[in-house]
């Protein structure tokens, strides 16, 4: 009389030799090379980035504090008027500069400042290398419509790899970033930095409604300045999808802008200005 293993037997020893052969593959195939590459495929671009910013900078680097025109970094950066709801003009720098003025009791403002320059730019060119990239990738599956993107040969990787260092450094590098970074006006340079990883998603703001209030939330942070582009980005992407739970996506967008907005309000009501146009004659 033959007798058969419960069916939570075969299992059990089924289990075992699958798990035995995959012990074997992991040995045989040794460390695990592939994700090394992964992680320096994706690492390198900040380097470039962070390199960029750095020549931006120059003889800036030097410890001390940096004067820039409308910007002021020295060793302890004071907390914004506009943060306490104070005028006489709209704030600007509100709430950018609020941890970084907390953050200069412990480490030089001027320092905090550099860096975040420096990161800026880094950010802005990874950002947009990205996005081009993920469109040539794109493409490459399109097999019927771009038959010679999608040849995974050495030639085509390297010129698309140029595609996508040059349309970041471009981004990263224009006369327009370049030139606010020497005005000092960091909260645009920090917008213009976030720009590119939010704008995915608020191009299609009725797609991920969480993601889109944190992107939103990302640009307000600068300011005014990053609430108006996240503004226009916003009503381009409700267009985009016809209006897709627009009324959602409106509140979570007036929500985000409440840090700046509120104290902006309160000096607007009290009298206050965008700016004196007395410095402004000519």
């Amino acid at each position: 009389m033959t007798r058969t293993a419960p069916p939570e037997t075969d299992r059990r020893l089924k289990g075992s030799d699958e798990g035995v052969h995959q012990a074997t593959v992991g040995i045989a195939s040794g460390p695990d090379t592939r994700s090394m590459r992964d992680r320096w495929w994706s690492s390198w671009p900040w380097l470039v980035g962070a390199l960029a910013g750095l020549a931006v900078l120059g003889p800036a680097l030097a410890p001390g504090s940096l004067f820039s025109l409308d910007l002021i970094l020295t060793p302890t950066i004071p907390v914004p008027h506009g943060a306490w709801g104070l005028g006489p003009e709209l704030p600007r720098r509100v709430p950018l500069m609020v941890p970084a003025a907390w953050l200069s009791t412990v480490v030089p403002g001027w320092l905090i400042g550099k860096a975040m320059i420096v990161g800026s730019v880094a950010a802005a060119f990874v950002g947009v290398h990205r996005q081009v990239r993920e469109r040539i990738d794109q493409a490459r599956g399109d097999g019927d419509e771009h038959p010679r993107l999608q040849a995974d040969s050495v030639p085509a990787r390297f010129w698309s790899e140029i595609a996508a260092v040059g349309a970041g450094l471009l981004y990263a590098l224009n006369p327009f970033m370049v030139t606010r970074i020497g005005a000092g006006h960091l909260a645009i340079v920090v917008a213009t930095a976030i720009l590119p990883w939010a704008l995915p998603v608020l191009l299609r703001p009725g797609d991920d409604l969480r993601r889109t209030f944190i992107w939103s939330a990302a640009l307000a942070f600068t300011g005014n300045y990053g609430g108006m582009i996240s503004c226009l980005v916003v009503i381009a992407g409700l267009c985009n999808t016809r209006g897709n739970r627009w009324l959602r996506v409106t509140g979570l967008w007036f929500g985000a802008q409440l840090p700046w907005l509120v104290p902006g309000l309160i000096v607007l009501v009290q009298g206050g200005a965008i700016a004196d146009s007395t410095a402004f004659t000519t």
